[in-house]
């Protein structure tokens, strides 16, 4: 009875976990299809462009606060980990406002030089103000799931969902939809759930002694990987920011709207990433490298085929799953789209291949690999749409995938021929 207990709590937790990605994930898809309707594919296209800001910073603050949180307060006995945690607490606090207030800074003096996009001031407080609030309420999610409370996070995202929704849709009724009234709706409804976290969080301490402490634990553990973070979202986006610059806000508002449609497969890697690696380092326990090496690829073939199967459907239907979703006059961007399709079957290949090099705890390369795609991008991609436009936009995206996945399979190679190296000396002995 204990373990049917067991195998029942792991499935109902399992289905709040999905039911809240899900919900997140929805409610994400339908605002992306209901503003570029309502707003056009230009001002959507502005909008996309300031929200890479928001994910930007909130990559950053993840590398810095919530990651090391995860993986250092479980370690923690009870007494030292309510400190550390409330010092956190505290410097996510910090976080959260200088952030919006260099982006406040920040996107003033490229308003004002007009470096890359101008905005009036009440865009730049919404965006800042999203900024702030997206960060703070990350790490009061982050931090459910830490203590095991997987039902609050439903109700936030809930809250989020159907406030994002209700404001944008009373703008509209109002006639008062606009970018800045988007951002201040959408940073006022991250607000509420911030006091929600707020009040089911650990009260925060600013003694300089305590945060000194989780300071360093923090340093030691994300010198590099802020560093990593950076590189794999430049190396994934600095082409889409270039092509904002040479051909306009409307082309980023059509490659967005291409990726929100293609991002639905993105459920598909998210079981991916939540049950592969753990038979994978399950498979390595039992049958070392070459019984790792025989379940991914067998794994990858099955799941290869249900992933190409949604790429031909999404490609094969590319202009009637626009018109669709978007209207008739989106229709024009199925090329896009389709170009999406091939650059997601390089993008597949990718997760078996990070998940060999993860279980063998060989993490070098994926480093490596995001240096290689990074240098690329900021090398060619102003010259690749300078010349060839979207048609370069999507060749560089495909580009900057090869040659991640090509690091990975010469760094697997050399890991295969050391242990069958090993292997034929073991037999020869």
């Amino acid at each position: 009875m204990g373990l049917l207990k067991q195998v029942i709590d792991k499935v109902q937790n399992s289905g709040l976990v999905l039911a809240d990605q899900a919900l997140v994930s929805g409610t994400n898809f339908t605002i992306g299809i209901i503003l570029t309707r309502l707003l056009g594919i230009e001002e959507y296209g502005r909008f996309a462009l300031m929200w890479m800001v928001v994910l930007f910073g909130l990559s950053i603050a993840q590398a810095m606060i919530t990651k090391p949180l995860v993986a250092i307060e479980p370690k923690m006995n009870e007494r030292k980990a309510k400190k550390y945690t409330a010092a956190v607490h505290g410097l996510q606090l910090s976080l959260s406002l200088l952030s919006t207030m260099i982006c406040i800074i920040i996107m003033t003096l490229v308003s004002q030089f007009k470096i890359f996009i101008s905005l009036d001031f009440s865009t730049i407080l919404g965006l800042s103000l999203v900024l702030g609030f997206i960060i703070l309420y990350d790490y009061y999610r982050k931090y459910y799931f830490l203590k095991d409370d997987l039902f609050m996070p439903l109700v936030t995202d809930s809250i989020l969902a159907i406030g994002q929704l209700g404001g944008i849709y009373f703008l509209y009724r109002a006639g008062s939809l606009s970018i800045a009234n988007t951002l201040m709706v959408i940073a006022a409804v991250y607000l509420i759930t911030c006091v929600i976290g707020f009040t089911q969080n650990v009260r925060p301490t600013f003694r300089s002694n305590l945060l000194n402490w989780a300071i360093a634990k923090h340093y030691n553990f994300s010198k590099w990987l802020i560093g990593t973070v950076a590189l794999q979202w430049l190396s994934g986006n600095f082409f889409i920011i270039a092509a904002g610059g040479i051909l306009g806000a409307a082309a980023v508002g059509a490659v967005r709207i291409a990726q929100n449609v293609i991002g639905l497969t993105h459920v598909i890697f998210l079981a991916m990433e939540n049950v592969v690696p753990v038979k994978a380092a399950q498979a390595f326990k039992r049958g070392g490298e070459k019984a790792l090496f025989h379940f991914l690829r067998k794994v990858s073939l099955q799941i290869g085929w249900a992933v190409l199967a949604i790429l031909i459907f999404i490609a094969f239907l590319a202009p009637h799953i626009l018109e669709f979703l978007y209207g008739a006059s989106y229709a024009p961007y199925a090329y896009i789209l389709i170009g999406f399709c091939i650059i997601y079957l390089i993008v597949y290949i990718g997760y078996p291949l990070r998940f060999a090099l993860r279980t063998l705890e060989i993490t070098k390369p994926i480093f490596w690999a995001y240096v290689t795609s990074a240098i690329f991008s900021l090398v060619t991609a102003s010259f690749m749409i300078h010349t060839w436009g979207i048609y370069g936009l999507l060749g560089g995206l495909f580009i900057t995938q090869a040659l991640s996945q090509s690091v990975y399979i010469f760094s697997l190679w050399k890991i295969k021929r050391e242990y069958e190296n090993h292997s034929l000396d073991t037999r020869q002995s």
